[in-house]
């Protein structure tokens, strides 16, 4: 029962994921210090935001400035309950 959970539990992130909209960075930056999901070539996904003062990508977790930065996500609203 619990495996059945687990692979329902995969089969709606999959389909999560496959509904995210990546945007290029040529194309759009998100807001100045909006938290947003990001894709960097060497480091892989993580969160965080981008400042316009250094047109920087910076990782909210420990501060650590992305230099490969290729695309970016809204992230999801917080669950209401």
């Amino acid at each position: 029962m619990f495996l059945n959970f687990l692979n329902l539990l995969k089969i709606r992130l999959v389909s999560l994921l496959m509904k995210t909209q990546w945007i290029a960075v040529e194309e759009k930056l998100p807001s100045c210090d909006e938290d947003v999901l990001m894709f960097d070539q060497k480091e892989g996904c993580s969160v965080g935001c981008y400042f316009t003062a250094d047109r920087k990508f910076v990782r909210t977790t420990d501060d650590y400035r992305l230099q490969y930065v290729t695309h970016w996500t809204y992230l999801p609203e917080p669950p209401t309950s």
